[in-house]
């Protein structure tokens, strides 16, 4: 839930900078992109529902670093679609971003500028977060004995610099104090390794035959003349 989490968070900022510069956020609407594709989710109807759903579904989540891949192919991006707001003046807006993922409306004008670079830096950093989700890697090393307690006995984790990034940087940045619940990263290192793909494995057998070699002996021609014997004349 990474991922999830630091999108939704960076969202939750940048709406509430524009409700406490604009007016009321409301009906906020999202979709996630995750690894089978983008669902549109229901919409928010304020700011505070949108808290309490991060709250309840996407806690803080504290992990071991050194054994654990806090990073599953469950996690998705967030991106909002439009939100409604009644301005200051009374009237009624609504804010969408168009499909260059960018925060783009024929109302933007009536924002204020800070509402509008806030919204801007959700796509900035969505951006980043897509870049990030295709680049890290993160598995486990497991020797499993069968008799430890603990997972980090004899697990090492192998990750790349996207990864390190991902977690130690950007996931600590997902803390508000609007969203205080938190737990701890319940994650088997069953699910670690499942989470791995494990490539087939092709055995291949080779047969090599030894080459027939004929061998041919040439003998001198045998001589049928019969030996002189005693009392014989050739002359």
């Amino acid at each position: 839930m990474i991922f999830d989490r630091i999108s939704l968070v960076q969202s939750y900022i940048a709406l509430k900078i524009v409700q406490l510069n604009d007016g009321p956020v409301k009906d906020i609407l999202f979709n996630k992109t995750a690894y089978y594709g983008t669902k549109t989710i229901i919409r928010f109807k304020t700011l505070a529902d949108f808290a309490t759903f991060i709250n309840e579904n996407y806690p803080y989540q504290y992990f071991d670093p050194n054994c654990q891949c806090a990073v599953t192919s469950k996690d998705a991006i967030w991106t909002p679609l439009s939100f409604n707001l009644t301005l200051p003046n009374g009237k009624y807006a609504s804010f969408v971003n168009n499909l260059r993922q960018e925060f783009e409306s024929a109302q933007e004008t009536k924002l204020n500028p800070m509402s509008v670079k806030a919204c801007t830096s959700i796509f900035t950093k969505n951006a980043e977060l897509f870049r990030l989700k295709g680049e890290y890697s993160c598995f486990g090393y497991v020797i499993n004995q069968q008799q430890y307690v603990s997972p980090c006995e004899y697990v090492e984790l192998i990750t790349n610099k996207a990864y390190r990034y991902l977690v130690g940087t950007l996931y600590p940045t997902s803390r508000h104090p609007d969203l205080t619940e938190f737990q701890l990263l319940e994650q088997t290192t069953e699910e670690t390794i499942a989470s791995v793909p494990i490539p087939e494995l092709i055995v291949t057998t080779t047969t090599t035959i030894a080459p027939i070699t004929t061998t041919t002996t040439t003998q001198p021609p045998i001589n049928f003349s019969p030996s002189p014997g005693p009392g014989s004349n050739y002359n």
